[in-house]
């Protein structure tokens, strides 16, 4: 190596996109008494709460619950609803030993409940626990030279790296009153958190959001299924050491549990709904960085033997997408409408550099329940699949999202009596990261060969449209700042040219 050329490591941050491992729930239960007995299951809805997550040796270890609720008939032929949670535990391989930053979240694969008895269940659940994980990556590359014979071409990459870290619990409690009805039950409930606004003030970064809670409920008198939604408004404050305007925040936002309860001690004209949840909030703050890289060199009075290597750039940006679904589906014969659930799902991400743009596609999971023509209760489950185009801010060759489709409103319109129309709107938010691939030098070693004297007087080369001058110089050995001063151009030919060397 010779000591006029320098090297230095070279950090980048990189994603690592996804690991995931499987673990299963499983057990009994003995429904209470005071429940009425299970004649009939309707529907079995699952929700995976993850409680707590930490990370050693290379291994992220999750903790968490899964929430059962069972929607039956009872002996009268009312819809009635019984909620138990089991715990589960997973160790998530990320391969890597201590990554920068990482992001956990939960799936239901499988499920399957029976009764034994009216008032004993079975439960059995598949959990898929999914992990980002992010490492640094450290390459030693040539920087630069002090010699006046080595001549090198620089470039630049773009890279980001994380800033600052934290995570935090957030308790939202909140009651509702629903006047003029008698709640004897509350069937279901679904529950989602969505980011309203986000700011940065002196290291602090403030988020505001709102738990938006949509319960359906059983009216005493009428044995009527109702629905009401209602919204409750959070703010947090975060605290992100050297974090600025300047900076892209990836805030993750979810539901940790919730509970929600018939208030006993209302009046008869009005019914008090009570409800905890716990969300827990993740907030990292990255900045997009230019470094320097060396991508060639050349010597003009010896050989040089010159290595490259291939290294990857990240540049990280937001992302926020309004979207809308509507489709009619067929559902068969049926009475009345009494409830629709919904949630996205995201399953690829398609990066298109040509016109910065990344398409998001995945699947809208419907539950539906309403009674049919002989007025049973029937629960059935609907797929529709959705594609969003999101314009992403920073270029390169690929991109790996990190985005969360969150749900907040959905509708269904009577078509006929076997069919109906359903509009769900949401959002798409979170961050995209926009892969680069440069060819860095890693090594430059001069050889005892010396450089093939160029015949004195002028020499003139015809250049394509394009071509650098660099490699000009190095072609014929000379100093391309020579060239671009005899020939007025820059680094690069604006037309075929004949150039003077």
């Amino acid at each position: 190596m010779n000591s006029n050329i320098k090297k230095e490591y070279l950090k980048t941050t990189s994603v690592l996109h996804r690991a995931y491992a499987e673990t299963s729930v499983e057990g009994e239960v003995l429904v209470p008494d005071y429940f009425p007995g299970i004649m009939r299951i309707v529907k079995t809805e699952t929700t995976p709460f993850i409680r707590s997550d930490s990370v050693k040796d290379g291994k992220i270890s999750v903790e968490g619950n899964v929430c059962f609720r069972v929607l039956y008939i009872c002996e009268n032929g009312i819809l009635r609803s019984y909620t138990t949670a089991m715990p589960f535990s997973q160790n998530i391989d990320v391969k890597t030993e201590r990554p920068l930053a990482y992001s956990v979240s939960a799936k239901i694969e499988y499920v399957n409940t029976r009764a034994l008895n009216p008032q004993k269940l079975y439960f059995k659940a598949t959990v898929s626990v999914f992990a980002d994980a992010m490492r640094e990556n450290e390459t030693c590359v040539v920087k630069e030279t002090d010699a006046d014979n080595i001549f090198m071409l620089n470039d630049s990459i773009t890279n980001f790296r994380i800033i600052s870290e934290t995570q935090k619990p957030l308790k939202v409690s909140d009651e509702i009153i629903i006047t003029n009805k008698n709640v004897s039950q509350i069937i279901r409930h679904d529950a989602y958190v969505t980011e309203t606004e986000r700011k940065i003030v002196n290291g602090k970064l403030i988020v505001k959001g709102e738990l938006i809670l949509k319960i359906l409920y059983l009216d005493g008198e009428t044995s009527e299924l109702l629905n009401t939604i209602h919204k409750s408004g959070f703010s947090q404050v975060m605290e992100l050491k050297d974090a600025d305007e300047n900076c892209v925040f990836e805030i993750n936002s979810q539901l940790s549990d919730i509970s929600v309860s018939l208030n006993t001690n209302s009046s008869t004209t009005e019914t008090s709904i009570l409800f905890d949840a716990e969300i827990f909030i993740k907030a990292i703050a990255y900045k997009n960085t230019n470094e320097v890289i060396c991508t060639d060199a050349f010597c003009t009075e010896k050989e040089m033997n010159i290595s490259l290597e291939e290294i990857n750039g990240q540049s990280i940006c937001n992302v926020k997408k309004e979207i809308t679904v509507r489709q009619t589906v067929e559902i068969g014969n049926y009475q009345k409408i009494h409830d629709i659930s919904a949630f996205a799902e995201l399953e690829k991400a398609d990066y298109y550099s040509e016109n910065g743009s990344m398409i998001l596609c995945g699947k809208m999971n419907y539950n539906i329940i309403f009674t049919d023509s002989e007025g049973d209760y029937v629960s059935v489950d609907k797929q529709i699949p959705f594609e969003v185009s999101v314009p992403v801010s920073v270029g390169g060759s690929a991109a790996v999202a990190r985005c969360i489709a969150n749900i907040y409103a959905n509708a269904f319109v009577e078509v006929d009596d076997k069919n109906i129309e359903i509009r769900t709107d949401g959002t798409c938010f979170g961050t995209v990261c926009v892969l680069t691939k440069k060819n860095a030098l890693v090594s430059a070693e001069l050889t005892d060969s010396p450089i093939e004297c160029r015949s004195s007087g002028v020499t003139i080369y015809y250049a394509d449209k394009g071509e650098s001058v660099f490699s000009i110089a190095k072609r014929y050995g000379v100093d391309p700042e020579s060239i671009k001063k005899s020939n007025e151009i820059e680094d690069y030919t604006d037309r075929r040219r004949p150039v003077i060397i």
